[in-house]
């Protein structure tokens, strides 16, 4: 796996690492409420959020759980769907917001 941050001052690695090992140590149910469309249908999002990989190898060639975020964005309220801008709906698909577990 790979992680990646750039200008966060005072950055702590290790801090990240404990978060991280929290968060996948967090009972099935509480990451399931933030997971990613595909398999959570109340979640809006198709890539922010957690990614169980472990039960759905064939689709998503991941023998891994993720837990994906990226800036903090302000997406446009809507997408008029006109499908001759692909690259419109992608930069709106992509301004997803990051979910968070309620523990």
């Amino acid at each position: 796996g790979c992680f990646y941050v750039v200008d966060v001052p005072e950055y702590s690695a290790s801090l990240e690492q404990d978060y991280m090992k929290k968060f996948f140590a967090l009972e099935d149910d509480v990451k399931d409420e933030i997971a990613i469309r595909r398999h959570n249908p109340a979640n809006k999002n198709a890539y922010r959020g957690y990614c169980p990989g472990l039960d759905d190898v064939e689709n998503t060639l991941q023998y891994k759980n993720l837990y994906n975020i990226g800036p903090h964005e302000t997406r446009a309220p809507t997408y008029e769907h006109d499908d001759s801008d692909i690259y419109a709906k992608l930069r709106y698909d992509c301004q997803e917001p990051n979910v968070w577990p309620e523990t």
